[in-house]
């Protein structure tokens, strides 16, 4: 299945935390429902893009914003902490999500009793 970025707009607020190899970092229905469901085979790849890339080059910020614009297979991934001050961009030479502007915030939150970062979509919020 394939979605499109107008797709995850049904979703707000969650009713579950999902876990990442990370203890401190979960995230959102929506952001499971995005995974599962872009791309031609999924989208799993981006859970391990902000793990390994994005978060790692954030710091410790408080909130990060990214927006992937695909068009014709290429993507441009940026990320901000709200301010619009820049502290991720790459660009990816291939990938299957369908064309148009995803988004998706982190932020800190409480999941279990302990402060974790949260993987959202922004209606999620």
């Amino acid at each position: 299945m394939n979605i499109t970025p107008n797709d995850l707009s049904a979703f707000n607020c969650t009713e579950n935390y999902y876990k990442t190899i990370f203890n401190n970092v979960v995230y959102t229905d929506g952001m499971k429902y995005f995974f599962t469901n872009g791309g031609d085979n999924g989208a799993y790849w981006f859970l391990d893009y902000i793990l390994f890339e994005i978060l790692p080059k954030c710091g410790d910020e408080e909130f990060i914003s990214i927006e992937v614009n695909v068009e014709d297979n290429k993507a441009s991934i940026k990320a901000h902490n709200g301010n619009y001050n820049y502290l991720y961009d790459q660009n990816i030479p291939y990938t299957d999500l369908a064309d148009g502007t995803w988004k998706f915030w982190i932020e800190i939150g409480e999941c279990g009793g302990k402060s974790v970062r949260v993987i959202l979509l922004p209606s999620e919020h």
